[in-house]
């Protein structure tokens, strides 16, 4: 490391990737470096909100001149990461005032609990299969009358709007995220994130936000095994698939456990 001296540091593979390692943003620039971030737009307004970074850009946005480069993805590994020294800085996203300002009134007329759902992730993922979940089997949840759940999905096909808006206490403002920086304000206003594996996790986890992450038997490197805690997310549990695709006993763990708590 060279004091004054600038590292790009740029993202790869998903959003949840570069959501989950940006948190090394300030653990490198308190080595004495100066840090530029390029990230893809959808990433962009959130990760101004990230401590640590000199110089942030997107798309076609020039860069200041670069000593080093090194992929977020890489980050753990060149920083002598184990699980004992992860960073636990959470949160390190915030969301923005006017933007949370502006989810605040449009949730205020639901009275009672809110709890957003994310069932899908991006259907190009290698383990998509795996990962997702069908919209039927999270809408079970809205069986809970007591409950109001509001999707944080990008959009709701026809087919899952069929399916949720039968619900009176489900909420859509899908039309209202823009980015992750809407999604990451609908979030603030929320008490709490249930999930599959997508960036909807990670973002939640970011910013310190209770959230249930349902996973498949065989999961992502990142959430380990046998354990329904992260050393990456203090404010996230772990619900996991006791056999292959079973999904219907992880939905019931869920229900029953926000019966007992909500």
């Amino acid at each position: 490391v060279v004091t004054g001296q600038t590292i790009l540091l740029h993202c790869e593979q998903g959003f949840g990737d570069s959501i989950q390692l940006i948190r090394y943003a300030p653990v490198v620039q308190a080595l004495g470096m100066r840090v530029a971030v390029f990230c893809p737009p959808p990433l962009k307004r959130l990760f101004a909100t990230v401590r640590g970074i000199d110089h942030l850009a997107s798309a076609s946005q020039e860069l200041p001149p670069c000593h080093y480069q090194a992929p977020l993805m890489s980050l753990p590994y060149l920083l002598g990461s184990t699980l004992a020294s992860i960073p636990r800085n959470t949160p390190y996203l915030f969301s923005e005032e006017a933007k949370k300002e502006y989810f605040r009134g449009l949730l205020a007329p639901i009275v009672g609990l809110k709890v957003g759902l994310a069932w899908s992730g991006n259907p190009r993922h290698v383990n998509d299969r795996n990962r997702s979940m069908d919209p039927e089997m999270m809408a079970r949840l809205c069986a809970i009358p007591t409950i109001n759940f509001i999707p944080l999905q990008k959009e709701l096909s026809a087919r899952e709007w069929a399916i949720f808006s039968k619900n009176a206490n489900f909420f859509d403002f899908c039309r209202q995220l823009e980015d992750f920086a809407d999604t990451a304000a609908l979030i603030s206003q929320l008490d709490l994130v249930i999930c599959v594996d997508t960036a909807v996790a990670h973002l939640a986890g970011a910013m310190d936000k209770p959230g249930w992450v349902l996973l498949p038997k065989i999961a992502d490197w990142r959430w380990l095994l046998d354990r329904d805690d992260s050393p990456w997310y203090p404010s996230l549990r772990v619900f996991r698939q006791s056999d292959d695709g079973d999904w219907h006993s992880v939905i019931s763990q869920v229900m029953s456990a926000l019966l007992s708590m909500y």
